[in-house]
This record gives structure tokens, sequence and C-alpha cells, in this order.
């Protein structure tokens, strides 16, 4: 099995060691910093459906951002919940679809069990429906279904879901582009902004026709789903990849997605039981609990942070620009992630997060980081909008070749290189 592995190249396209970036070998996401149950879980998962691990781990920590909701705040600077965007890469029979399933079944569970009592109370409702006489006292209350997954939705059933569940939803969609391919199928409601602003935290605001409007002040909508590769070019399409949507997603994208060899095993029912139970604590968090960085954490953050600075200025494309931009508020996102594990699975209520829970948060923003570029380049190979120019500079200045030669590969005149270069 491969090594972790971590890479701290600059990323300027211009750069001689960005061109090794694109043929380095994706590394596997880091899981050293989940808790040992989850570690155990997600191998074993790995093993046993045979399909890559950095899907496991993605949607586990999708799963735990649920889980936690906005009962745990990230305060400092800027105030921080985990809402996130998880997108599983690969082809059609790469198994991206068990990793979501499995680890969003506590929630299903819940849902199911919820809508079970909700049906039998709208019965019950109808009943007394039929019978109260407008006026009266003590009119029946609808009753309401309290669910936490959500397949497809109107923006305003949206709307009424997070009214109901302000704590934390998921999209959950087995192909991701359905769900971007659905906005404004119902009416021009202006989807793809509304959720460039709900992944902020911004208010969610339905004014609806003949109907009272509604605001939800801080909704927390999460996305778990997969892609193709081949449909990465229309993931940038309709400016998802100039204003920012596309760099808000976390991808797993390993290098090896092929499909394997049937395996009759079965994960161990009690590393599945302790899965469930770690969802289950952590819905069941009675009340806000607000977390803050240690100093060393707070200085970890800041150097990688500076460092982070100095990439994305360094950087020629405004896409990857935008998409490390993004990483700093990610990454606080995954500290939350990891703490809200180890308050349940360590017993640690410790208000402060420790500098290894930091370490752990920043190795998969890197990894992150790692996934965005490889979807950059995977766009762009399709789309011919990025990377083209840069790489001809590349190859003039550091291969030995004539410009003309050159010329020939990318398809272009050494009278064009000559102005490219000029430029």
């Amino acid at each position: 099995m491969k090594e972790d592995r971590h890479h701290h190249h600059s990323t300027s396209l211009t750069d001689e060691s960005n061109i090794q970036i694109f043929n380095d070998n994706t590394p596997l996401l880091p899981i050293t910093g989940f808790p040992q149950m989850v570690q155990d879980l997600i191998k074993s998962c790995q093993d046993i459906y045979r399909t890559p691990r950095d899907y496991w781990a993605n949607s586990a920590i999708a799963a735990v951002a649920l889980g936690i909701g906005n009962k745990l705040r990230l305060v400092g600077k800027y105030e921080n919940i985990p809402t996130f965007w998880a997108v599983n890469v690969g082809g059609v029979s790469s198994g991206k679809t068990e990793p979501q399933s499995f680890m969003l079944k506590p929630f299903r569970t819940m849902d199911n069990k919820a809508f079970a009592i909700y049906e039998a109370e709208f019965a019950e409702y109808k009943r007394l429906i039929r019978q109260y006489k407008k006026g009266q006292p003590n009119e029946p209350e609808i009753p309401l279904w309290y669910q936490f997954i959500v397949k497809d939705a109107t923006p305003e059933a949206l709307s009424v879901i997070c009214k109901i569940n302000k704590r934390g939803i998921i999209f959950d969609r087995d192909e991701l582009f359905g769900w971007i391919s659905d906005f404004n199928r119902y009416n021009k409601s202006g989807e793809q902004s509304t959720f460039l602003s709900t992944w902020m935290g911004l208010s969610y605001v339905i004014n609806r026709k003949g109907g009272e409007p509604l605001n939800i002040p801080e909704p927390n909508i999460n996305v778990l789903g997969g892609i193709q590769p081949d449909l990465l070019p229309k993931l940038a399409m309709d400016d998802r990849g100039e204003n920012g949507f596309v760099a808000r997603m976390c991808f797993a994208y390993p290098d090896g997605d092929e499909k394997q060899p049937y395996n009759d095993a079965m994960v161990p029912k009690q590393l599945y039981n302790e899965w469930e139970q770690l969802i289950i604590d952590l819905v069941n968090l009675p009340e806000v609990y607000k977390i803050k960085l240690s100093p060393e954490a707070l200085t970890i953050y800041e150097t990688w942070y500076n460092n982070n600075v100095n990439i994305i200025n360094g950087e020629t494309s405004q896409h990857l620009k935008g998409v490390f931009g993004k990483l700093d508020i990610i990454s606080l996102r995954l500290v939350i992630v990891f703490h809200g594990m180890k308050m349940i699975l360590g017993g640690d209520a410790s208000e402060t997060v420790s500098a290894k829970t930091m370490m752990a948060a920043l190795s998969v923003t890197e990894y992150y980081r790692k996934t965005a570029i490889k979807v950059y380049i995977r766009m762009g190979m399709d789309s011919k909008q990025i990377t083209k120019n840069n790489a001809i500079i590349w190859s003039v200045e550091n291969l030995d070749r004539q410009k003309t030669e050159i010329a020939e590969f990318f398809g272009t005149s050494r009278s064009q290189i000559e102005r490219l270069i000029k430029k």
C-alpha cells in the first residue's frame, strides 16, 4: 500500500517545481489524525469493499461534520461551523457510492425512524383537523419531519427543511452533477448563488408568492456526492470555475480507482456499531460548545496561513487562487471535525484545540490542495482553457528543444511562441 506523502510545492504554473506536481502520484488522504476506531473502520472498509481509501475517509469527514452540525463552533478572528462540500472523483465502477451510503447510514436510520413517527402524527393530525371548527381554540398543529439527508428539494422546500433542522443537513447525491443540473429547474431562483452564500453561513431567504417569507439566519447545508472525471469540465461551466463554487469543494481523487474482484467479507458489526454510536453522540450534543485554538495550534496555523498567502500571491491561475484562498477556512472546519471526534471518542472535553489536532487538519488540507490541482488540470485538459501557454513557456525555458520542435508538439507556430515569450 502507498504511504502517505506530503508535498510542499509552490503552485505557480510557470514554476519548474509545479510541473512535477502534475506528474506526481496523488498521496493518500492522511488518516493518522483520526481517532483509532475511525482509522480501523476506514481501513476495514477499504479492504473489504476493495475501493479507494480516500473515498471512505472523505465520506467519514462529511458524515462527522453533519453529526456535529452547529453544536461545535471554532471562535477566534472568525467563527466557523463545519460545513463541507465533499466530492469523490472516480469512474463509473470505481466504488464511490458505497462509502457515501455506509458513512451516512446512521443518519438514514434516524431519518427513517423520525419519518415513521411523522406519518403516525400526520394521520392523527388529519383526524383531528376534520373535527376542528375554525375559530376554536387549540387548533391542531401540523407535524414536522426532522430530517438530515436530502436527495432532492425545490429551493422553497429546502428552506422549510432548514427551518425544521437548524443544526445541519446534507445533500446526498450519488452523481453530484445531477444536483448541479437541477439548479433553476423549478424557477430562475439563483440557487447557485444561494449555495455559495450558505457555504459561508449567510442567511437563506425565500420570498414566497402568496405566503410568508422564510429566513434561515445561519443555514448549515453540507454536500456529499460523486462525479466522474469526464464530467469535471462541465463542473466548471456556468461560471462555477470562476465564482468560487468549485473552490469550495473538497475532492477525494485517488490515482487508482479500478474496480476490484469480489470479496465476500463483511465489515465487523462492532466497528459499525461504534461508528453509529459516534454519530448519535455527536447529534445528541446537548448545547453549543465554543472551542478555540491553543497558542501552539494558533502558531502552527499562522505559519501555514502565511505560507498559503505566498502560494496564492505566486499563482497565475485565478481559479487556483480562489481554491487556495478557501483552504484557510476549510482547514479550520477540519479542526472542528477532528476535535469533535476526540471529544466523543477520546473523552477530550477541552475547549482548546491542540497542536496535534491542528496538524492533522492541515495534513488533510494539503491533500485537498493536491486534488484540487488535479481536478483543475482535468477540467482544463478537456476544456482547453488553462495551462497550455504556461506549459509552453516552461518547455522553452527548461527543455533542451528547439522552439520549432516545441511549437509542433503543442500544435502552434514558432512565431506564436515568440509572441508568448515576449508578452
